[in-house]
């Protein structure tokens, strides 16, 4: 278990939540400095966010906190029903007796929860709100419940329905179940009070309210069409990017990875590549006035404006002047 000094233990032992600890580079976005990629000591990337203004003014602060690996506290999240893990960054340690605390638990999670559905290999937790939001914000998303799903087994059949604490460790995009221990059943929330929304991120100041929508009356001209995993077939999504001049603005992680984005109609795509790699990118621009490069990869997880691109992998092919193409007359 992490020393209470690191994670504090809650009073009541039905207290929602889910944090941890990380260690890896902050790369904020070229349009929105308090949402980047976060980029794990294992090399792995994630949407992260900065939540509080005191850790962005920080940052802005001191910029060459960004050019290192720092350890973290976070709160793993689900955004908007999206696949994979987004980290928002609470905490940076920067104080030495409390990194010598914390370095020894780098990517270790606690998450106390409802549990939802297990199955032989997994088992996902819904995480709620412990406190009722402010009039007037109940809509918004950071208040609603989310799903993390951990990887492990549980020791008792009848857990769904129930209150389990669990301490987990990160390996890659997974968080893998160390131990769990059954609380007993879900509490009714909220638990606390509140009549203003959490500091952490200063909601009160930056969103208006939210107001409620009718729901659309169906539309009859439309056919139905049965949809289902009876109706699908197993596929398998690539993505392929193309561009045709060297990115402007080049990040080096300190892995020495190369991070850069692309304008994709709008979809801004964040591109992680190892120096060996970019250096194809490199090389045509010194070497082919026309060239251009195909970027592929896979879906990732989903960022602010757009979205990571998994596995990427780079081909670069010299470009001929269409006048060199024509045919002689």
């Amino acid at each position: 278990m992490v020393e209470p000094s690191i994670i504090a233990t809650p009073e009541n032992p039905l207290f929602y939540r889910a944090v941890g600890i990380v260690k890896g580079q902050y790369v904020p976005s070229t349009y929105k400095f308090r949402r980047g990629i976060f980029v794990t000591s294992d090399e792995e990337n994630f949407p992260g966010m900065i939540v509080t203004n005191r850790i962005s003014k920080l940052l802005l602060d001191n910029p060459e906190i960004l050019n290192s690996q720092h350890i973290w506290s976070c709160y793993p999240r689900i955004k908007n029903g999206e696949i994979g893990l987004e980290f928002d960054l609470l905490q940076l340690y920067r104080n030495p007796e409390k990194l010598e605390k914390v370095k020894s638990r780098v990517d270790y999670f606690t998450i106390s929860g409802e549990v939802q559905s297990v199955n032989e290999s997994s088992v996902t937790v819904t995480i709620k709100r412990n406190m009722a939001p402010p009039p007037g914000q109940e809509h918004w998303q950071i208040w609603k419940p989310f799903t993390l799903t951990l990887q492990g087994q549980l020791p008792e059949l009848d857990a769904v329905g129930k209150f389990w604490e669990f301490d987990c460790m990160r390996s890659g995009s997974l968080l893998l179940i160390e131990s769990a221990s059954l609380k007993g059943e879900p509490p009714q929330v909220p638990l606390l009070s509140n009549a203003v929304s959490p500091g952490a991120h200063d909601t009160t100041k930056t969103q208006p309210p939210i107001p409620k929508k009718a729901p659309k009356a169906p539309n009859t001209t439309q056919p139905t069409f049965q949809t289902g995993d009876d109706m699908a077939i197993s596929g398998k999504l690539e993505i392929t990017i193309k561009i045709n001049s060297f990115p402007d603005e080049i990040r080096t992680t300190q892995n020495g990875g190369k991070s850069f984005e692309v304008d994709c109609d709008g979809q801004m795509v964040s591109i992680t590549v190892k120096p060996k790699m970019f250096k194809k990118l490199e090389d045509a621009q010194v070497n082919w006035p026309l060239w251009v490069a195909a970027i592929g990869g896979k879906l990732g997880a989903r960022t602010a404006n757009g979205f990571i691109l998994e596995q990427p992998t780079i081909q670069t092919f010299e470009r001929k002047p269409k006048s060199e193409l024509a045919p002689a007359t």
